[in-house]
């Protein structure tokens, strides 16, 4: 169907990051907005005050006959009412990565694609461009702080920045002009099934990028890339590189050297070796297209961060940090840059694995990260789309994890531990509904 003559898109899982975004464009647009969700959250509580007709009980009925589309998320169960409704009704059906694939038919599209880092670094070229330029749509996995939304629109955007989410091959369906891939450690091999399978997923998503492609270092190596591409990082060798790092009170100033030409003066309060490189890869994609030098430099320092990648939520006597890492590699990354800001405190963390599968396919690398935690304490494993695997728990996991305290806790009884110790740093980290027990935990801290 043509998207633009959409009058009433009902959408089957509203309050997923991505979907939300969606439905911001459609509505942006004068699309009537409807839809189901599981759990009313302040997500799909804002998109109602926006004006979307929102439900949140499974109710077959409630799938409409007048509307234009339906548009679903893959993790909706199959045996959910309204999903065996939609499926008779009738009315066209799209996955969301079909609709945004369309989308990137319509526009210039910069897909950012990384096990890793791929939300923060799509906030943060979604702001860049937004503030050089002021002509950029961008459709972010992640609430940015400066705009306090996962979504952006400009009426005449130049580009389109997207999210290149590779779960279930969604990044597949994009049409980009240009791409930054991250990096390509293996996940989700409950869809691709081994390391090879998982290489090979981004290998045809480089495929895609009809004009340039910006990659890590470490992702190139791995990667057979035909086409116009630039590689980035701290190390020397790569084509765009942050050199001359200096960091003062909590400030990080760089130069960036793009195939020889250098790029002076540039600040950013992100922590973390990560983060910097998320923000060259940013950069990269912005100084090939063009953008003012100027521009990028100011807006860089205003850039606010994105909701739970290392937001801190106290930073007095005690500290306490909220972070969304869920993949072995994203912890690492998470405690070096906590030691790094905070080297003299002992690290308590507060972890919930996301998925079993890939809580079994990482036991030892989960494990290995912790270490270098003095204290955690694991939750549940929070289920998401799976249903349990015999033998796959939190109980096992703390086998492996060489800390000097380790137990395993249900949500109330974190939130009474932390309050009976008080630990002067606290991280809290995992992707599932963990986030809710941030305004607990810090209740209980400032008590």
């Amino acid at each position: 169907m043509n998207l633009e003559e959409a009058k009433h898109i009902y959408f089957l899982g509203i309050g997923g990051i991505g979907m939300s975004a969606l439905a911001r464009y459609f509505h942006a647009r004068g699309v009537r907005i409807s839809g189901y969700d599981r759990v009313k959250s302040a997500l799909t509580e804002n998109l109602e005050k926006q004006g979307m007709e929102i439900h949140y009980k499974d109710n077959p009925q409630k799938i409409p006959q007048d509307a234009d589309l339906i548009i679903y998320t893959p993790a909706i169960p199959s045996d959910l009412g309204e999903w065996k409704a939609a499926l008779s009704s009738g009315v066209l059906m799209y996955k969301r990565s079909q609709v945004l694939g369309e989308i990137t038919k319509l526009e210039r599209t910069i897909g950012v694609a990384g096990t890793h880092g791929k939300t923060t670094t799509s906030a943060i070229l979604t702001h860049l461009m937004h503030y050089a330029t002021g002509k950029v749509n961008g459709f972010v996995g992640g609430i940015m702080n400066n705009y306090k939304t996962n979504f952006i629109q400009s009426k005449d955007a130049n580009y389109t920045v997207i999210e290149a989410d590779e779960y279930d091959r969604s990044f597949l369906q994009l049409h980009p002009y240009a791409g930054i891939i991250t990096s390509v450690d293996a996940d989700h091999l409950d869809i691709y099934e081994s390391e090879k399978g998982f290489i090979e997923g981004f290998e045809s998503f480089a495929k895609l990028v009809s004009g340039f492609l910006v990659i890590h270092n470490d992702a190139e190596e791995k990667l057979e890339l035909n086409g116009t591409h630039y590689t980035y990082g701290l190390e020397e060798g790569a084509d765009i590189m942050a050199v001359n790092i200096g960091q003062n009170q909590g400030v990080t100033s760089f130069d960036l050297d793009f195939k020889g030409a250098l790029h002076e003066g540039f600040k950013v309060t992100l922590p973390g070796r990560h983060n910097l490189e998320n923000v060259v890869a940013a950069l990269g994609v912005c100084v090939q297209l063009g953008l003012n030098i100027d521009l990028l430099r100011q807006g860089l320092q205003t850039f606010e961060g994105v909701y739970r990648r290392f937001e801190y939520k106290l930073k007095n006597d005690t500290i306490f940090i909220d972070d969304y890492a869920h993949h072995p590699n994203e912890i690492s990354s998470l405690i070096s840059a906590v030691k790094e800001a905070h080297p003299n405190k002992k690290i308590t963390a507060v972890f919930q694995p996301h998925l079993y599968s890939r809580t079994r396919d990482y036991m030892k690398d989960f494990g290995k990260a912790l270490s270098s935690c003095e204290t955690v304490y694991l939750l549940p494993i929070y289920p998401a789309r799976e249903r349990p695997i015999p033998g796959v728990d939190s109980k096992k996991l703390a086998m492996e994890i060489n800390a000097d305290k380790v137990e395993v806790l249900t949500k109330k009884g974190v939130v009474k531990r932390i309050g009976e110790e008080k630990p002067e740093l606290l991280v809290t980290i995992g992707a599932g509904d963990i986030s809710k027990l941030v305004e607990p935990l810090k209740e209980e801290l400032t008590r």
